[in-house]
């Protein structure tokens, strides 16, 4: 007779640590775009639908991207505790989340070079996720 082990849950602090990545690297990576495209020229000055102009400055891109991640990362925990698949689904989810939106930024009234920069910030977000999230279900606890 023999004892097969399951491949451990993957814990909390393991949820936290691939949140942690994502959240670093997808501030920083829109951060660095944000900059990059004002020095381009782009003015992140945006109206929407509704007639609410406002300028996307570097504090909202932090807000945002944060807000994303922290939530990516809550639903990780939670799901972690329910299936040992949630690290792949909510990888996958992420990146799709990231594709998906790629059209928002062309519901608003902006300069091309400002939609074009939010978009790449969107894509990165996902891929941010996306790669701490496979990282972390590849690499041994």
């Amino acid at each position: 007779m023999s004892i097969t082990t399951l491949a451990p849950a993957r814990t909390r602090s393991a949820a936290a640590r691939a949140t942690g990545v994502a959240l670093a690297a997808a501030v920083l990576g829109n951060l660095v775009v944000w900059g990059a495209a004002r020095l381009l020229g782009a003015d992140f000055h945006v109206v929407r639908p509704d007639g609410a102009a406002f300028t996307v400055g570097a504090g909202p891109v932090v807000v945002f991207t944060v807000g994303s991640i922290v939530v990516g990362g809550l639903a990780l925990v939670v799901a972690s505790r329910l299936s040992t698949r949630a690290w792949s689904a909510l990888a996958w989810l992420g990146l799709a989340i990231g594709i998906l939106t790629v059209p928002m930024p062309f519901t608003v009234t902006a300069d091309l070079d400002t939609q074009l920069a939010l978009v790449v910030m969107h894509l990165l977000t996902g891929l941010a996720w996306f790669v701490a999230l496979r990282r972390g279900v590849t690499r041994p606890e």
